[in-house]
């Protein structure tokens, strides 16, 4: 409620996975106060038809923009990933901050980058995690992956609860349901 009353007029794109234009994949853009309303149809959507929710994965408009003052609050990294690798990191400017949100049944589908620490605010993620040699990329969405490829693979895989940090290493694969 909070964060719909503060930025509920700010504009995003949605898609069924993270930055879905980049990938040929369909993108809208919705208000987030319209977006969050949207939540309990989706997941009827999802749950009864195994239609793909979207998904808000961004950068720019809420991170840089709406959402720099919260991002200030974030220690980058956190204290039990401080190393020397780490303070070069930072020091050249390389940390990219993301802001994402979905209802139940979205996410985000297999990929890989470098090292990244997720932090959760609310609701629960389920974690499917490959190492590097079992990487690879993928744009099913998260919910029809989870449902019907899944069983192929043999991830690691754990829940996230609010507050909790995923670390996932350098190139280890990692899809995420909500």
């Amino acid at each position: 409620d909070q964060m719909k009353e503060k930025f509920g007029r700010v504009r995003l794109s949605t898609s069924t996975i993270p930055y879905g234009a980049k990938f040929g994949v369909s993108e809208e853009v919705t208000t987030l106060g319209d977006y969050i309303d949207a939540f309990p149809a989706m997941r009827r959507a999802a749950n009864e038809s195994a239609v793909d929710p979207t998904y808000i994965f961004d950068t720019k408009a809420m991170v840089d923009t709406h959402f720099r003052e919260a991002a200030e609050d974030v220690e980058v990294p956190p204290p039990f990933l401080r190393s020397d690798a780490f303070k070069d990191i930072v020091m050249e400017g390389a940390i990219v901050r993301q802001f994402y949100l979905g209802p139940a049944y979205s996410g985000a589908p297999v990929h890989f980058h470098s090292d990244a620490w997720n932090v959760l605010a609310f609701g629960l993620k389920r974690w499917s995690l490959f190492p590097p040699s079992k990487s690879f990329y993928s744009k099913i969405p998260a919910y029809r992956f989870f449902r019907e490829h899944l069983a192929e693979y043999e991830p690691l895989e754990c829940m996230q609860y609010p507050g909790d940090v995923v670390y996932v290493p350098l190139h280890w694969g990692h899809a995420v349901l909500n």
